[in-house]
Parts: C-alpha cells; sequence; structure tokens
C-alpha cells in the first residue's frame, strides 16, 4: 500500500513539471504575411462636389509668351485635346531636348555600369580558378584599346572646342548688322514717323499743336532734344564696332537702354497728344496713329536686340553641353584605360589572396555605381518631366469637345500668362465644380481623368469626366485653404442633373502589372525603406532594404527593387 502511494505521488509531480514545462516554453511567433505578387497600383484624389450646368470657358497659357499659331476661329467646332494655339517654344523645346538626351546619357551610363559589374564578376571568378596566358593577350589588347578610345576621344574634345568657338563667333557675327538695323528703324521712327508733331523752324523742335498743360508741352520738347543726343550716341557707337564678344555683350545692353528711352518718349508723346488743345478729331486721330506707328516700331527694334542676346545665350549653353559631353566621354575613356590596366595588373599578378579581396571590393563598387546609375535615371526622368511641362504650356490645347466663342490671341502678339486666349462652349450639358484641399492640388492637373458616381444612382452607376479647369484663387472652406476644379463629362447622358452630389475620383498615376505590397509592410529608417521577409516561419523574418515606386491610394505601395514575386512579406506580429 504505501510503494502504490508513492508510484501516485511520483506520477503527480511528473505531470505537475509537465505542465509548468509547456506553460513556459517560448512558442514560436505568429505573424501576419501576405505573398508578393504583380498588381495595378493606382494613386487617386477623391473629392466631392455637385453638378452644375456647363458654362464657357476661358483658356489662357500657363506662361507668357509671344504667339506663333493661331490654329481656330470663331465658330469652329473642335475636338478634346486639339491645338488651339502656340507660343514660341524655341527655349523650352531645347531644354526638352536636352533632358531627352539627358536620359540616354543616364540609360547608357547604366548599361556599361551593368556590363563593368559583369566584367568585375567574371574577373572575380578568373582571378579563384587561376589565370591563362590567351586571358593576359586579351587583357593587353583591351589596354590597347581602351587608349585609342582616349586619344579619340580627346581629339573630339579638341574638335568640339573649336566647333563651338565657330558656332559662336557666327551669332556674334550677326550683331553688327541686328544693331544698325534696330537703329535705323528706331531711328525712322522718331525722325520720321513722328514729323508732322513737330515744327523745325526754331532753334530747336517745337510741337506743332496747342496742349492744355504747358508744362507737358515744355516737357515733351526737352525730352525730344535729348533722344535726339541718345539716338545721336547709338549712331555714334555703330561707326566703331569691336568683334570682342564682351564688348558686343556690352554694345547690345547699352543699345537696348537707348530704345527704352526712346519707348518712354513715344509713351509721353502720346499722353501730350491727349492732352491737345486744338487739333480736330480727324488730326487728332491721325496723329495718334503716327504715335503708335512710332512706338510699335521702336518696340520691334528692342525685341530684335532681346532676340540677339537669346541667341547668343542659346548658343552658349548649346557650346557648354557639347564640350561637357565630349569631356565626359574623356572621362569614361580614362576610366576605361584604368580598368585595363587593372585587369592586365591582375593577369600578371595571379590569384593572391589581396588580389581576390581586392576584386570583391571592385564588384562591390561596382554593385553600388549601378544604384548610383539608377537614380541618375531617375534623376533624369524627372528632369524630363519637367521639361515636358514647360514645353507643354506654351502649347493651348481644348480640354473639352466644344465651340469656339472668342478668340483674343493674334499671331506675333504677346500675351501674358493667364490672359485669356480662347474661349469655348462645352458640348457637354453638365459638369462638376469639386473643392480640392491644398495637399492634394499639385498632383491634379488639366486633362487628369476621373470616375464620377451620383449619390443618385449608387456607387454602381459611374460616368466618365476630365478636368477641364483648376481655379488659381484658393477658397478657405472651414478654415481649410482649397482650391476649386471643374470637371467635364465625357458624354452626355439625361441621368445627370444639375444639384446633384456628385464623388470624384481623379486618376493622378497608374502602374500596371508592378510589384506591390500593402504599404503598412514597409518601414522606414534613416531615410531608407526596409521590407522583412518571412523565409521560414521557425526563425526570425529578414529584413531587406527595397527601392519604392507609386504610393497607391488602395494602401499598396510599388516595390521597384529588393522583392521577387512569390516572397512571403511580414505584415505584423500575431499577438495571442
Amino acid at each position: 500500500m504505501k510503494k502504490k502511494t508513492k508510484i501516485i505521488g511520483v506520477a503527480v509531480l511528473a505531470l505537475i513539471a509537465l505542465f509548468i514545462f509547456s506553460s513556459t516554453r517560448k512558442k514560436p511567433t505568429e505573424y501576419d504575411t501576405t505573398r508578393v505578387s504583380k498588381q495595378t497600383v493606382l494613386q487617386q484624389v477623391s473629392v466631392t462636389g455637385k453638378v452644375k450646368p456647363s458654362e464657357e470657358l476661358a483658356l489662357a497659357f500657363e506662361q507668357s509668351g509671344k504667339v506663333t499659331a493661331v490654329n481656330v476661329k470663331v465658330g469652329d467646332h473642335v475636338l478634346q485635346n486639339v491645338v488651339l494655339a502656340n507660343l514660341s517654344s524655341a527655349d523650352t523645346a531645347a531644354s526638352l531636348r536636352r533632358a531627352g538626351a539627358s536620359i540616354a546619357s543616364a540609360q547608357a551610363d547604366l548599361a556599361q555600369y551593368q556590363a563593368a559589374l559583369q566584367n568585375e564578376q567574371v574577373k572575380l571568378l578568373e582571378l579563384k580558378s587561376g589565370n591563362r596566358r590567351e586571358d593576359i593577350a586579351i587583357s593587353e589588347a583591351n589596354l590597347q584599346k581602351a587608349k585609342s578610345a582616349l586619344d579619340d576621344a580627346q581629339n573630339n574634345l579638341e574638335v568640339t572646342k573649336d566647333k563651338a568657338a565657330t558656332d559662336l563667333q557666327n551669332v556674334y557675327n550677326d550683331v553688327p548688322e541686328t544693331l544698325e538695323t534696330a537703329y535705323n528703324t528706331a531711328n525712322t521712327a522718331f525722325l520720321e514717323e513722328i514729323d508732322p508733331l513737330f515744327t523745325h523752324d526754331t532753334d530747336y523742335d517745337r510741337l506743332s499743336f496747342v496742349t492744355k498743360d504747358s508744362e507737358k508741352r515744355n516737357a515733351i520738347e526737352r525730352t525730344r532734344i535729348n533722344v535726339k543726343e541718345v539716338m545721336s550716341r547709338f549712331q555714334s557707337d555703330l561707326q566703331n564696332i569691336s568683334s570682342d564678344a564682351a564688348t558686343l555683350d556690352a554694345l547690345i545692353v547699352s543699345e537696348k537702354q537707348k530704345l527704352t528711352v526712346l519707348r518712354d518718349f513715344f509713351t509721353s508723346l502720346s499722353a501730350v497728344v491727349d492732352n491737345n488743345a486744338n487739333l480736330s478729331l480727324s488730326n487728332e486721330n491721325l496723329y495718334r496713329g503716327y504715335v503708335n506707328s512710332g512706338r510699335a516700331s521702336v518696340n520691334s527694334a528692342l525685341g530684335s536686340l532681346v532676340a540677339q542676346q537669346q541667341a547668343l545665350s542659346s548658343q552658349t549653353a548649346n557650346n557648354n553641353e557639347s564640350i561637357q559631353a565630349a569631356q565626359a566621354s574623356i572621362n569614361a575613356a580614362q576610366k576605361a584605360v584604368e580598368v585595363a590596366l587593372q585587369e592586365l595588373d591582375l593577369q600578371h599578378a595571379g590569384a593572391r589572396p589581396e588580389a581576390i579581396s581586392a576584386q570583391e571590393a571592385r564588384v562591390k563598387q561596382a554593385e553600388a555605381n549601378i544604384l548610383s546609375a539608377r537614380a541618375r535615371v531617375s534623376q533624369a526622368n524627372a528632369d524630363y518631366q519637367g521639361a515636358a511641362a514647360n514645353f507643354n504650356k506654351t502649347i493651348l490645347r481644348s480640354p473639352i469637345a466644344g465651340i469656339v466663342t472668342k478668340v483674343d490671341a493674334k499671331k506675333g502678339q504677346f500675351i501674358a500668362s493667364s490672359q485669356a486666349a480662347i474661349s469655348l462652349i462645352s458640348d457637354a450639358d453638365y459638369e462638376v465644380e469639386a473643392n480640392v484641399p491644398e495637399v492634394d492640388i499639385a498632383k491634379i492637373a488639366l486633362q487628369k481623368t476621373a470616375d464620377v458616381t451620383l449619390d443618385a444612382y449608387g456607387d454602381e452607376v459611374i460616368f466618365k469626366a476630365q478636368v477641364s479647369k483648376i481655379d488659381p484663387a484658393e477658397t478657405v472652406v472651414e478654415g481649410v485653404a482649397t482650391y476649386k476644379i471643374t470637371l467635364q463629362f465625357l458624354q452626355k447622358d439625361d441621368r445627370i442633373k444639375s444639384g446633384m452630389t456628385a464623388n470624384v475620383d481623379i486618376l493622378i498615376d497608374r502602374h500596371d502589372d508592378v510589384i506591390a505590397v500593402p504599404a503598412r509592410a514597409v518601414n522606414t529608417r534613416d531615410g531608407k525603406k526596409f521590407v522583412k521577409i518571412l523565409k521560414d516561419p521557425k526563425i526570425e523574418p529578414q529584413e531587406v532594404e527595397v527601392e519604392t515606386g507609386l504610393r497607391g491610394s488602395d494602401g499598396n505601395w510599388e516595390i521597384k527593387n529588393g522583392l521577387a514575386l512569390g516572397d512571403i512579406v511580414v505584415l505584423s506580429e500575431i499577438t495571442k
């Protein structure tokens, strides 16, 4: 009996020990995960607005400039996105071409670095496996080829510099003729076009009519004397024009100032004509026409000097770009020579441990170069998008299909930004007005498409619309700065009624078939992005650095580099 009791006691103690062990043993951590897949990432801005009857649109350029083309007239029916008018775009087009060339250059650098990485990896493999005589011969041939390429690049730089100097001098050669033409135009306007307004029977020119204000009369007569002296100095400057570039630059600036004085004289003279006391209406209009014609001639002369300055500036920029590109080729060729020398040294040195370590370091450097080159490609793409945006500001497109009701822009005219150029009436019956918060307005641009649902018909009925207008002035709603936008329905629909509440989802960007994960899986530390990957449920997740792309409105985030399809990404720990 005592033996049986003892056995039972031992069994109870064992059960207690087993319970304590199982309750205190650390259980594996469980995680909420998702498998990496390809998705469509959408970035949208969602706002609520009201349906209202469509109104006339007064379209304006987003920047100031000279109108080079007007493609429509009043009464024309235009389709959506048709080009209505253009501004002078020489500078912005050149910037766009340079930005495109920068993309090509950055992509070429990336391809070069990728090839360099492969080359360094092959070298590392060869070092570890030993060298062959034919490999040494190949390395020697590569070195000679790299040196030859360096010589070619250096010769090309000299040729480029000579051509740049010649091209710039050709533009400077036009300066004397431009100055002389400007002088003749302005001097004719001053001495001939307004000659009927003055008499010449005294020691100095006097007005040929009476003014209500004698002080204005005296002032304009004194100013005419001063302008004569200014134009005389202008003529004197043309007698001994130097071919020195700096002198010509200074001369253009100086003559522009003289023409500005002459233009101001015409402006004052116009006011004096308005102040006349004895001219008939017909003579007053005639004199005013003389003054306006003369002022237009002076403005034309001024414009020719501005154009000459712009031509010099553009040629200088093109020269700098060409020389920089040629210098970049030399830098690349010098780097290729260095690489070829290192390769030959490695071939001769053999597979020493320190050589292998050095080559491994070069592989890592090549990998780092690729990351840097990818960043430059991204920057070049961003610069191109900015240049394209500036170029598009010189093009006035119709955001809607409609009828032209007014054309204020004229070819050859200088038009200010936001000044109404062309007005349209939309074909659509209704539009949507909505207020966009300040934090989102920068994402929205004209012609962005949107899905619109109306409360009256629920979320299943979707109407297509497009942004047609963005109000530049802020509107404060409940203490929050907002900006009013207008959207045009792309198709007529009898179900749309004025006053209906509209829920608008404006598509900002869309990336199809890309690797994406929920945004809550991405952590930021020291300016870098990280994601945890679960390779084995029994071990801790591995943290990897990733390169992110578009962040979607649905909570997903595009991953450009760092993850592969099928990876299991940790979203959070499961707490029990």
